[in-house]
């Protein structure tokens, strides 16, 4: 290892001692300096490094003891050397307590064992610097990890606050999602409770049919949002009208029939407002779709048809066809003879195994009823008014017990002919 850049400074009034140890010192790869007198040695330790310092005891201004402590203050890792030939024990404890000496040789010294000192010294002196380097570099690093880890908890508490922003979002917006859909359902019951009671018909055999397995997660949602919203076109077309377009009936205007083939498109649009999802817009658009291209409203055919759609075509002619008072058994052979034509046969072979498995198929239907014969649970197709145009309750209107009671009490002789509009 080469020390050419260490500088060792020695110290003796003895000119004959300071030769010798400049060669010595050399041949320990460092680059001497020589002073004989204290003042010349710390004119010297303030303008070089020092790596080492040789002094001897006894100089003639200044104890050796002394002027180590006045160089320890300006090298405090310099390893300090003190030469003397009366090696007393005073001397030595003086020097060792107050010199914070490296080594104490006393004189006459062999050459070699003085060299292998000076070595040794410069080894301390590069050990004590490399170990404050790594001292410092380990400071450093250590301040530098704890901004890093004050950063990072700093970064872990941003990314908790924007998780749990983000699923506060989340729930908001499945809420707001949620209730949207609730709003539709009164938004159908209010306008058309025929249609509402269709679409919770709708809703419930489909919540069966995704239980077989057949849809991915994807479907499944599609087929959820779109049974409860699907005939939303249709809101603006009485209960009467609706039913007789159902039921293809021919005494129905054009005007009527015109908005009947199109209510898809409609309610495509309508539905774009409350989910965007492709399949929603996909099945609410085609479910009038059928295999052999006469459906409405794009002649679509076969697997041309978006699955969700041919599924959801035959739940809702299933329930329009329940909506007439048509029975469970006659629906289903009705849907049978359209299997390949009007409906997609692997979607109506999923339906039937689906009802089959169903306690029993609610049927829904706008009938007139008289008021002895009211039930809870029965929803009001029209609004019920006064002679006078008061409205009691209005279109949409869920029965219960008190109404029913009141109505049997203080609004009989109110009532047209005794009789309600009703979907039971």
């Amino acid at each position: 290892m080469s020390h050419t850049s260490h500088f060792v400074l020695v110290v003796d009034d003895e000119p004959v001692i300071l030769n010798v140890l400049r060669d010595l010192v050399s041949r320990a790869g460092s680059s001497p300096l020589l002073a004989q007198t204290s003042l010349e040695a710390l004119q010297l330790a303030q303008n070089h490094p020092l790596a080492a310092v040789v002094v001897d005891y006894l100089m003639p201004e200044t104890p050796a003891p002394d002027l180590l402590r006045q160089i320890a203050t300006i090298h405090p890792d310099a390893s300090r050397i003190v030469m003397t030939g009366m090696p007393s024990l005073d001397y030595v404890l003086r020097a060792v307590n107050e010199g914070e000496i490296y080594r104490f040789v006393t004189k006459p010294w062999v050459s070699s064992e003085m060299l292998a000192i000076l070595k040794s010294a410069i080894q301390r002196f590069e050990l004590i610097q490399a170990n404050r380097q790594l001292r410092e570099e380990s400071i450093a690093l250590n301040s530098r990890l704890a901004a890093a880890n004050t950063l990072l908890d700093k970064k872990v508490r941003e990314l908790e606050i924007k998780s749990r922003q983000l699923d506060e979002s989340r729930a908001a917006l499945e809420n707001s999602y949620h209730r949207t859909l609730e709003l539709c359902r009164r938004i159908l019951n209010t306008f058309n409770p025929l249609l509402a009671a269709q679409a919770r018909l709708a809703h419930e055999i489909c919540e069966s049919l995704v239980a077989q397995g057949q849809f991915t997660q994807e479907e499944r949602k599609a087929l959820f949002v779109s049974s409860r919203i699907y005939d939303i076109g249709l809101t603006g077309i009485p209960p009467s009208t609706l039913l007789a377009l159902q039921s293809e009936n021919s005494n129905t205007d054009e005007s009527s029939k015109k908005i009947y083939r199109e209510h898809t498109i409609y309610g495509q649009e309508l539905a774009y407002f409350i989910d965007a999802s492709p399949l929603v817009a996909a099945a609410i658009r085609s479910h009038h779709e059928r295999p052999d291209g006469t459906g409405f409203p794009d002649g679509l055919r076969s697997n041309e048809i978006p699955w969700i759609a041919r599924c959801l075509a035959v739940v809702a002619t299933y329930v329009t066809k329940a909506s007439t008072g048509l029975p469970h058994e006659q629906i289903l052979e009705q849907l049978l003879l359209g299997s390949g034509s009007a409906f997609d046969p692997k979607a109506l072979q999923l339906f039937i195994a689906c009802v089959q498995k169903l306690p029993e198929v609610e049927k829904t239907s706008v009938r007139q009823v008289r008021i002895e014969d009211l039930q809870p649970g029965m929803l009001l197709a029209s609004d019920l008014t006064t002679p006078s145009g008061l409205v009691l309750y209005s279109k949409g209107q869920r029965l219960d017990e008190q109404i029913i009671s009141r109505l049997r009490k203080e609004f009989r002789s109110q009532l047209f002919n005794g009789k309600l509009e009703v979907v039971a």
